[in-house]
């Protein structure tokens, strides 16, 4: 037992386990549904995408919320700006309304004298 754990720990911890990791998806398919049609699927999209781009699944799949994440910040910037603008339209449109209300007492009072 112990031979067998110290060389799961050994493939874990070399490079071995990294060429082979391609396979972890398509097996855990296969034994989950047992269709081996969708298992080769997998399998073969996964490479087809490694020879394509030149990195694996993972890094790929981080490459992409990397940019799922910067596009949510700008997001929230734009938010933050377009709140800052409405309030800045606000105060100046209570501005305008107290102007424009002088003006009419001011007219008001020309008027009547």
């Amino acid at each position: 037992m112990k031979k067998l754990i110290a060389i799961g720990v050994y493939i874990l911890l070399t490079g071995c386990y990294q060429s082979s990791a391609s396979l972890i998806g398509p097996a855990y398919t296969l034994g989950a549904s047992g269709n081996i049609y969708q298992a080769g699927l997998s399998y073969g999209l996964n490479e087809t995408l490694e020879k394509t781009t030149g990195k694996s699944t993972m890094e790929n799949t981080k490459i992409l919320l990397q940019k799922a994440k910067k596009y949510q910040n700008k997001v929230e910037e734009y938010k933050q700006d377009t709140k800052k603008k409405i309030e800045s339209i606000k105060i100046n449109s209570d501005e305008f309304f107290a102007s424009v209300k002088s003006n009419i007492e001011k007219t008001r009072g020309n008027l009547l004298d």
